[in-house]
């Protein structure tokens, strides 16, 4: 930049200078939001797909057969019930894969 040597245009030279300054660092400041913005909206998107991820590979291990601990007991105490009264003893049950995956868990 230029420095005149008047005393009049020496003053507006540093007049429109510091406005420059204030206007680049309201420029940086709006950019700096429009980055942190877009940074918040991916963050967002990743939380949701990590989110529906988690949820399908839920479904799927479900559909494989896994139980939580809690429905492991709960089905090992229908089975023990049913043995005690000798419905869960029937010849069909010694070829059912759903029985066989239920011995396993014991």
């Amino acid at each position: 930049r230029m420095v005149v040597a008047l005393e009049d245009g020496l003053y507006y030279t540093w007049i429109s200078g510091k406005l420059g300054a204030r206007l680049a660092y309201r420029n940086l400041g709006s950019k700096l939001r429009k980055v942190d913005n877009a940074a918040l909206k991916q963050e967002e998107l990743i939380y949701s797909h990590d989110f529906t991820l988690q949820q399908l590979e839920h479904r799927l291990n479900r559909m494989q057969g896994e139980r939580t601990n809690e429905e492991k007991v709960q089905l090992n105490a229908k089975i023990k019930l049913l043995n005690e009264t000798g419905m869960g003893k029937t010849e069909s049950n010694s070829n059912c894969s759903y029985c066989a995956t239920q011995e396993s868990w014991r």
